[in-house]
């Protein structure tokens, strides 16, 4: 998929924390790669990369799909992109 223009995040989504690893305290990154549809739509995600449970990793799966984006475009054209969005599970 070539493109002359990334896409640009419009709408990040924050994961929810899942209860019991914020009352175990877990914290961790998790690196979710999205494939961007010509509508700006994620049309797929993958964990790349995680340092946290699963119950996290479900959570971040879940807001990549509620990202938005303004598509990669290849001159004026929209098409489709992959692009890694991290998100961070943080207690403070």
């Amino acid at each position: 998929m070539a493109f002359d223009q990334m896409p640009v995040l419009v709408h990040f989504e924050r994961p929810g924390y899942p209860k019991l690893a914020r009352q175990a305290g877990f914290e961790g990154r998790v690196r979710v790669a999205v494939l961007v549809g010509e509508d700006g739509k994620v049309i797929q995600a993958k964990i790349v990369s995680s340092e946290v449970s699963g119950a996290m990793e479900q959570a971040a799966l879940t807001a990549a799909t509620k990202c938005r984006f303004e598509p990669a475009r290849q001159r004026t054209t929209p098409v489709k992109a992959r692009v890694v969005i991290p998100f961070e599970f943080r207690l403070n």
